[in-house]
């Protein structure tokens, strides 16, 4: 392996500038198992669903962040509304 630091092998994984071969017990996971177009929602509508969805999620997050962070101030302007 050329460039590499001595004693630096044990480092790297077999596909990351080792050269290739057939004895090589560990390959190359396959990391993009989905295309952009398998993952995108088939229709505007679908779309809108889903980031509604991740907003809700998202705002209910922030308020239990909200009420751990500051319980009292969190129900002051709870009864406040």
């Amino acid at each position: 392996m050329s460039g590499a630091r001595p004693g630096a092998r044990w480092l790297l994984p077999p596909w990351c500038g080792a050269e290739p071969s057939d004895s090589s017990p560990v390959r190359p996971p396959a990391y993009a198992p989905f295309t952009s177009e398998a993952r995108a929602p088939a229709t505007v509508r679908a779309w809108q669903a889903l980031r509604h969805a991740l907003e809700t999620h998202r705002h209910q997050r922030t308020q239990r962040r909200r009420l751990r962070r500051e319980p009292a101030t969190y129900r002051g302007k709870l009864e406040a509304q």
